[in-house]
């Protein structure tokens, strides 16, 4: 049996070896009336294609530049000398014509070919509307609040699907142009950039809100193409590192609805609560390949147990500053920031509970950790969580460290609704006046519990600072407000 002869390799768009499927199912061809062929990607072998343009008269192609480079001699002397080169700049003045694609050209090389075959769609015209949309998930956090938001404005939205598939919304497009496409974590937009192109096609604006950590984010990201696209982080600390990968990132921290965290008039209990998971959902999936060395693991627990340092920052730096895109290697980074916020969540709840009476909304895996603890189960955050915040004499936040100068939800929806609020001590917080956040911050577990005795023997004090951070939270941070600024910004990014 002869050997099977050896694929052609080549570097893709991200560096990656990659082979090239050379079988006639690896070409698509679109049919028109015209003698006139356009063959988009010649494959490895560009001498298979005559069974393939068979009652073509003219034919032109294109092919991929760091595609072309890498081939050798051979490939480029086997392309047929009647077969015209054209540019990216011409494909616009050819007349209608058949098309030859080669299917992997656009995972290869997505940057250069989503582009191209998104033009090449020819979008019907459709009427700009004063509409948003928000793809996502059905319970996604933040999406409700945006779309509330955007009534608000005078803007319509319009919640789509977590994932868009390139028919469905060429189907949407021609319905309407939004004003907007709101993309909360990249929601909506797939891994190979075609939905992105479509949407620059069409000239509809995108802007991506990553409300998570945003290098664990881009690791799904198979296209230099994000770069393009308005960037906007929750966490300042952040910015710095994307710059330096030719992204444009900008500065949106979260905010609240003051509509579902309404201010209400509760009767308060002498408790302390605190709401969170022991891991977010998926940890052990996501996290599947990453393995901090043990050494550095076992030191950032030892700290975690006293402070909140060994964040996400602390980790890229010690583990000597690996690459955060493309590629998945930045989760040992997360994976080690995750296990230290764990240590440090559990200290401090443990230090509490052993001295004062506290209650833990969230999983099973609390009861081990903290068997001292009256534990309830997960209560839906749009629901009676508002009415938990509200009743209870003081909530406890502690920072994810995935997020070195993050805030969370509870930073603005607990004050919002006439909770009070004791947070760790994250840079974060520098987004709000000193004068509020000294009296509510610790930076250990000896001055959580501090905090925490100060304030309930004293409620005057305690319940005057809720009123002015809720006066605060109200006025300044609220979705409306965050919506308003990306619609004023969007158009100078």
């Amino acid at each position: 049996m002869p050997a099977r002869p050896k694929r052609v390799k080549i570097r893709d768009e991200l560096g990656r070896l990659q082979s090239l499927p050379d079988d006639p199912a690896s070409f698509a061809l679109r049919e028109a009336p015209s003698p006139i062929l356009l063959i988009l990607g010649l494959g490895p072998h560009p001498q298979l294609l005559s069974s393939m343009v068979h009652g073509a008269e003219i034919i032109f192609f294109l092919e991929a530049p760091p595609m072309a480079r890498q081939m050798p001699p051979s490939w480029h002397a086997a392309i047929p000398a009647s077969w015209q080169r054209i540019s990216p700049r011409q494909l616009a003045s050819l007349p209608l014509c058949r098309q030859l694609s080669y299917l992997p050209g656009p995972h290869l090389f997505p940057s250069f070919w989503q582009p191209i075959l998104a033009r090449l769609q020819n979008l019907p015209p459709a009427q700009p509307r004063p509409t948003i949309w928000l793809p996502g998930p059905a319970h996604g956090l933040v999406r409700q609040e945006l779309a509330e938001a955007a009534h608000g404005l005078g803007l319509t939205p319009r919640l789509l699907p977590q994932h868009i598939p390139a028919p469905v919304l060429r189907q949407f497009l021609a319905e309407e142009r939004p004003r907007l496409v709101l993309s909360l974590n990249f929601h909506g937009l797939d891994p190979w950039g075609e939905t992105q192109a479509i949407l620059e096609a069409a000239g509809v604006p995108v802007l991506v809100w990553a409300i998570d950590n945003p290098f664990h984010l881009l690791a799904g990201i198979k296209t230099r193409a994000w770069r393009r696209l308005p960037l906007a982080v929750t966490d300042p600390w952040s910015l710095r590192p994307l710059r330096t990968l030719g992204g444009r990132p900008l500065f949106l921290p979260l905010a609240t609805s003051p509509s579902l965290f309404a201010p209400r008039k509760a009767p308060q209990e002498p408790t302390v609560l605190f709401v969170g998971r022991t891991r977010f959902p998926d940890h052990d999936r996501f996290f599947a390949a990453a393995h901090p060395p043990a050494p550095l693991l076992q030191r950032a627990q030892t700290l975690a147990r006293y402070c909140r340092t060994p964040h996400f920052a602390w980790w890229w730096a010690r583990l000597g500053a690996p690459r955060l895109w493309p590629g998945t290697d930045i989760r040992t980074v997360g994976c080690g920031a995750e296990t230290a916020s764990q240590t440090w969540r559990a200290r401090i709840l443990q230090a509490i509970a052993h001295h004062l009476p506290l209650t833990v909304v969230g999983d099973l895996g609390w009861s081990t950790l903290l068997p001292q603890a009256r534990l309830l189960p997960p209560v839906d955050y749009y629901g009676p969580l508002a009415d938990l915040y509200a009743q209870a004499a003081i909530t406890l936040n502690l920072t994810s460290l995935l997020l070195p100068h993050g805030l969370t939800q509870r930073h603005f929806d607990v004050w919002a609704c006439g909770g009070f609020l004791l947070s760790d001590a994250t840079p974060g917080l520098r987004l709000f006046p000193r004068e509020l956040t000294d009296p509510i911050i610790f930076a250990t577990p000896n001055e959580a519990l501090d905090r925490i005795r100060y304030f309930l023997r004293h409620e005057l004090d305690r319940r005057q600072l809720a009123a002015t951070w809720q006066a605060y939270i109200l006025t300044h941070h609220t979705y409306r407000q965050r919506l308003a600024t990306i619609l004023e910004v969007l158009p100078s990014i």
